[in-house]
């Protein structure tokens, strides 16, 4: 009880206090500040991970306590444009007998939306809070929907024998910080995917430099948008071709003297 208290206690200071970053001496040239919403960026991996780990009780209160969040609700522009995307070149993919599996689904938004196209979706996602609510939400708005199953799980809940017929795997690597990890992801769900032209829709955040740019979005958690490149040599990489892909979204984000810009690609992917 004292260990909840203590986690509750926590949890309502960061939500009412500012987070300010201290950021360590050795790090102050490839730090800056980049503004009050958007927090921290970097282009130097072990420069952010030396702040997070000054900073580490923020991030895992957001991942393990945070109940419910969408992108209509949070972005309702960009839900808008990737809704779209996956309307006209995801869903007419699918057939009714497909096992397709949600990869990183939150509360489920997706999920819901791919149920109806086939025959059984097996959604995970690394919070357990998130999956809480995204059983909540089905209950309470889909309960008409009897082909969904969420479970809490990351790219190791996979089994190896578990194959699926199409995967879904958007908004996930933009918070795995290690390149050896992403790489083995995508790896991982190669493998799941089944032979013989199984289709995957694939969305992050990217850039189109040759750097990879570190920030804390939104005030809440970390994230990376990676070079546009270095997914695609991936993606060839691990027995994946492109089908079609889209920006969805872009944004310039201003520091100091020079512009970033950063967008939501997604794609289509299939495996050869």
């Amino acid at each position: 009880m004292k260990f909840l208290r203590k986690l509750k206690d926590e949890f309502k200071r960061h939500l009412t206090k500012p987070f300010k970053v201290a950021i360590p001496q050795e790090y102050a040239k490839d730090l800056q500040q980049w503004n009050n919403d958007r927090g921290v960026f970097s282009t130097s991996y072990q420069a952010i991970c030396a702040v997070i780990r000054q900073n580490s009780q923020k991030t895992p209160l957001f991942y393990l306590t945070s109940k419910f969040w969408n992108l209509q609700s949070v972005i309702p522009a960009r839900f808008k444009e990737q809704k779209a995307f996956i309307e006209s070149a995801f869903l007419p993919k699918l057939k009714k007998s497909d096992c397709l599996l949600d990869m990183g689904c939150a509360n489920g938004e997706w999920s819901f939306m791919f149920a109806p196209f086939v025959k059984e979706v097996r959604a995970y996602d690394y919070s357990p809070a998130l999956i809480e609510g995204a059983k909540e939400i089905h209950a309470r708005d889909f309960p008409h929907i009897s082909n969904i199953t969420f479970a809490q799980g990351d790219a190791s809940s996979l089994k190896g024998e578990q194959t699926y017929d199409c995967i879904a795997l958007m908004g996930v690597l933009s918070y795995v910080f290690k390149w050896q990890e992403a790489e083995e992801i995508f790896s991982k769900l190669h493998t799941a995917l089944r032979g013989g032209g199984g289709y995957m829709i694939y969305k992050d955040n990217t850039n189109s430099s040759a750097e990879d740019f570190y920030f804390y979005a939104n005030r809440n958690y970390w994230m990376v948008a990676r070079s546009r490149a270095k997914y695609l040599a991936l993606f060839e990489k691990v027995g994946f071709k492109i089908v079609q892909e889209k920006i969805i979204h872009k944004a310039i984000e201003k520091l100091e003297n020079e512009q970033i810009e950063t967008e939501s690609y997604m794609c289509i992917l299939q495996k050869e």
